[in-house]
This record gives structure tokens, sequence and C-alpha cells, in this order.
């Protein structure tokens, strides 16, 4: 959510300061609602990439999985096991 609502910042101040250039001569709120427009479009992409960089930094500052679901400490107590067993034979 923190990244959502960064990226989604980031352009909807750039779309509104790019249409405040191209129409000067319109008032405040009809440029915010342009930009808001030019924006909505780009909702979808911006939700995908946002949980992708938030898992991104979160797997950055707790690459063990503290915060894992049960799937997750079943995969790493799985390949964990493969990995002893394998050293095992060697």
């Amino acid at each position: 959510m923190y990244a959502s609502y960064l990226i989604s910042s980031l352009i909807l101040i750039t779309f509104y300061f790019a249409a405040g250039a191209l129409l000067p001569g319109w008032n405040s709120m009809l440029i915010a609602t342009v930009a808001l427009v030019l924006y909505l479009p780009f909702v979808p992409a911006i939700y995908r990439y946002s949980r992708a960089l938030w898992i991104y930094y979160d797997r950055t500052i707790d690459p063990h999985g503290g915060m894992a679901g049960t799937y997750e400490k079943k995969q790493e107590s799985t390949n964990s096991q493969s990995a002893s067993n394998d050293q095992s034979v060697s």
C-alpha cells in the first residue's frame, strides 16, 4: 500500500503539472480532473508493480521469512531437508 501510494502520487503530480503546462488557461480543478482521468488506465499496472516492489522490499529486509506463511515455511523446510540429504550422499 505504501508503494502504491508513492507510485500513484508521483504519476498524478506529473500528470497534473503536464496538463497545467499544456492547458494554461484552465481552472486548477479541471486540470486535476484531467490528470485523474489520464491516471485511471494505469491503476492495474500500479497495483501490480507496487505489490512486486513491496515483496522485493520485504524479502530484502527479512530474507528468512519471519513473517512467512505456512506454505513458505513448509517449502523452506522441504528445501533444507533435501539439501541435507544431498550433502550426506556426497
